[in-house]
């Protein structure tokens, strides 16, 4: 079982330390087979990941989203931004979201 840790106050989080910004080459995209396999891989044993997707967005009314389109994965160290439009890039998203 997983232990859970209690979201901290707007306070709290005002005192912790700012965070370092990921540079260019610590971001991977992932849009195909031997990519999401590397990404796999490389997330493989995280214990903690940062998450965020993005959607196309819609411009008719009442157009319904098709998204996700976009999976972000990251670690403190390095993120890989997973582009679904490929099965294995989804496929992969699912295995680690599981």
């Amino acid at each position: 079982m997983h232990e859970r840790h209690p979201t901290p106050s707007k306070e709290e989080i005002a005192l912790l330390a700012p965070f370092q910004r990921l540079t260019l080459d610590q971001i991977t995209l992932v849009s195909n087979a031997f990519q999401a396999a590397q990404a796999l891989e490389a997330l493989d044993g995280a214990t903690a990941l940062g998450f965020d997707t993005e959607s196309k967005p819609t411009f008719a009314k009442n157009e319904a989203s098709t998204g996700p389109h976009i999976v972000q994965l990251s670690t403190l160290q390095k993120a890989w931004i997973f582009q679904l439009e490929d099965a294995e890039c989804r496929r992969a998203v699912g295995v680690l979201l599981e």
